[in-house]
């Protein structure tokens, strides 16, 4: 009887103790299994989410991209977003002229009619390009013109726009170089189209100086096509431009939207849509973010510069 009590007294005891064992297993190995499943619930934060500023009751019209949450993504980001001499472009009121429109297209008629562009008569508009993978140069222009009004307006800027949504036509290009001559300073964004093989790059058109027309802004445009070239050239992946220009800029005297300026004014073909490898940034939330900034450097290091 007493051996029998001893054996079932040594089961319990035996019982009672793998319990406690495994409790303590399960304590020690908890937080490892937790931390997996809250990682894989809430993953880091890309770079591709990264943009600055709030869209605003006027801007809801275009999606912007999604701000980042995690510390970690906003440390990654920390190169591609900040501004040398940021300083400068308080108080400043700057033209963003997004290139093109979405419906030019369906208004052959209107943006086929020649207007003056100050050296000679041209189309008041055109559609833009594509790129390799169908996406509208009007669409592009206006979501990285976004990106630059949203970081201009973060560092204490007043920004122009020649428009801010891509439903519409126009406006043609004299009334381009009308609606942002309030400003201090202008820039129109573009991406270029050239289908010569290997042609990538991008390139900052100047304007040329033509007596009576440009004498007052040739010099300070360039100055400041050759602080954005440089910001492009240090901030992005996309070089130079290697079909057009040269060191990545272009100097032109047919462009009304700059020859019709009555402020220093640059426009910048970001990239070429029709090469594979600048579409890869072209295309990409991160690149345009890039591009923005970097376009944003440019200004700021020019108004430093002029001060």
């Amino acid at each position: 009887m007493h051996g029998k009590g001893n054996l079932i007294a040594l089961i319990v005891v035996t019982i009672v103790t793998l319990g406690a064992l495994g409790w303590i297993v399960r304590d020690i190995t908890r937080p490892a299994s937790h931390s997996k499943a809250v990682a894989a619930k809430h993953p880091r934060d890309s770079v591709d989410n990264v943009v600055e500023g709030s869209t605003s009751s006027q801007q809801r019209d275009v999606a912007a991209p999604a701000t980042p949450s995690s510390s970690s993504a906003d440390a990654t980001s920390t190169a591609a977003t900040a501004t040398p001499d940021s300083g400068a472009l308080r108080g400043m009121t700057i033209g963003v002229d997004a290139g093109h429109n979405g419906q030019n297209g369906s208004h052959a008629t209107e943006i086929n009619r020649m207007v003056d562009a100050g050296t000679l008569r041209k189309a008041c508009d055109t559609t833009g390009t594509t790129s390799l993978a169908g996406t509208t140069e009007s669409s592009y222009n206006l979501d990285v013109a976004r990106r630059v009004q949203h970081l201009l307006q973060r560092r204490g800027a007043t920004v122009v726009m020649t428009r801010t949504t891509d439903t519409d036509w126009g406006p043609c290009i004299d009334e381009r170089a009308r609606l942002t001559a309030r400003a201090e300073v202008a820039v129109s964004i573009h991406a270029d189209g050239n289908l010569k093989p290997g042609a990538r790059g991008f390139h900052v058109i100047v304007p040329a100086r033509v007596a009576g027309l440009t004498d007052e802004i040739a010099a300070p445009s360039r100055l400041l096509g050759e602080a954005i070239r440089d910001a492009l050239q240090s901030g992005t992946t996309i070089p130079p431009s290697n079909y057009l220009g040269s060191a990545g800029i272009d100097e032109r005297s047919d462009l009304g939207g700059l020859n019709l300026s009555p402020i220093p004014k640059v426009l910048v073909e970001t990239g070429n849509m029709k090469s594979a490898l600048d579409e890869q940034t072209l295309e990409s939330s991160a690149g345009r973010q890039r591009i923005a900034q970097a376009i944003v450097n440019g200004i700021a290091q020019w108004a430093a510069n002029r001060q």
